[in-house]
């Protein structure tokens, strides 16, 4: 079918654009891979700030689960 194909493609596109970025972060020198882990360790510990926040006017998200 055409849609498998089509997320198989993608995936594969996926796989090879992840291993040859890290292959590029594990050939680069200390300084210059540090800044890509402060960024992103920076966006995770902001998003889980923002997870982690009480809602102010909306009820949470799991009170159907109560």
């Amino acid at each position: 079918r055409f849609p498998e194909k089509c997320f198989f493609f993608s995936y594969a596109i996926l796989f090879y654009a992840a291993i040859k970025g890290l292959g590029e972060w594990l050939g680069a020198d200390e300084m210059n891979r540090r800044a890509p882990l402060i960024v992103l360790g920076s966006v995770c510990l902001l998003w889980l700030i923002v997870y982690f926040l009480p809602p102010t006017s909306r009820p949470p998200a799991w009170h159907c689960w109560l």
